[in-house]
């Protein structure tokens, strides 16, 4: 049977119980490898969202020198794009912000926003390489 440390529980604003740690983003820790890891999973996505934004604006720069009726579908597709990454950038917010039980499950659903983000950017891309 593994044992598992129980997360701490306290109010906001309140200190940690005797031994006990906080998090950097002030909820309580269960495990510094659980911390780094968590760490290490929100820098990652940090950096993909920037990457995204950096397609994004690409995207924009050939919408603007295209064609009337490229422009329109350019445009849908990086308004559908701006959508999926707000839920993502949402998804990352909750995640600094949640305690230890809930960590998996706001990961799991940010881990399906970032999926149906990369979708769309795809298939975005690929239309962008037809219509040329």
């Amino acid at each position: 049977m593994e044992l598992r440390e129980e997360p701490v529980k306290e109010t906001p604003g309140q200190a940690p119980p005797e031994g006990g740690q906080m998090a950097s983003e002030g909820r309580p820790m269960a495990s510094e490898g659980k911390e780094k890891s968590e760490r290490k999973y929100t820098r990652k996505l940090e950096s993909k969202l920037k990457e995204w934004t950096a397609q994004i604006e690409r995207l924009r720069v050939k919408a603007k020198a295209a064609g009337e009726d490229v422009k329109i579908k350019y445009n849908r597709e990086i308004g559908n794009l701006e959508k999926k990454k707000e839920v993502v950038e949402k998804g990352l917010r909750e995640l600094m912000k949640s305690s230890d039980e809930a960590w998996e499950a706001v990961k799991h659903a940010t881990d399906k926003a970032m999926s149906d983000f990369k979708q769309a950017l795809d298939a975005a891309l690929s239309k962008v390489k037809k219509s040329k």
